[in-house]
């Protein structure tokens, strides 16, 4: 997980441990777990220099398992990278369970694509920081599904 957004400094360790506690069961349930880092492209000036000054611009390695895929971005959806779709396809993931930060940034871009493409998307209210819960209620009236991390019912597995 990559903590990036001042604004949301304040929820920083009640997302990492709703967001710890999903992996856990993720793990106990057999679930894939797909982990999404920002690396921009070298040429983009703008976003390297904000995200080496951001103080919480670093995969933090609580995050980090054994069993994870891991995939890069360089755009707030996590589809921009094809070998998304190619993972998803490839394990018959049919329903995303997702936490991260910033809810009006990434996540949304990221969820918007997911639904866009058919998948069912559960939103881990208590693992993604937001300054409110609009962004959380706007995409839930998109279709996605608010739950809270744990327990990550069953039915995720694919």
């Amino acid at each position: 997980m990559i903590f990036d957004h001042l604004a949301a400094r304040h929820q920083v360790t009640p997302v990492m441990t709703a967001a710890r506690a999903a992996i856990d069961q993720a793990r106990r349930n057999e679930q894939p777990i797909i982990k999404i880092g920002n690396e921009f492209q070298p040429r983009d000036i703008m976003m390297n220099a904000l995200r080496r000054h951001a103080a919480m611009a670093r995969w933090d390695p609580g995050f980090d398992t054994d069993s994870a895929f891991y995939l890069p971005k360089w755009k707030s959806d996590a589809f921009c990278n094809p070998a998304l779709d190619q993972l998803l396809a490839e394990h018959q993931i049919e329903q995303l369970a997702l936490a991260g930060l910033q809810a009006s940034a990434c996540v949304t871009a990221t969820v918007k694509s997911a639904l866009a493409s058919g998948l069912r998307v559960q939103l881990l209210a208590d693992a993604i920081a937001c300054r409110t819960d609009a962004s959380l209620n706007r995409l839930a009236r998109q279709g996605a599904e608010l739950v809270r991390s744990s327990p990550i019912p069953a039915s995720t597995q694919p």
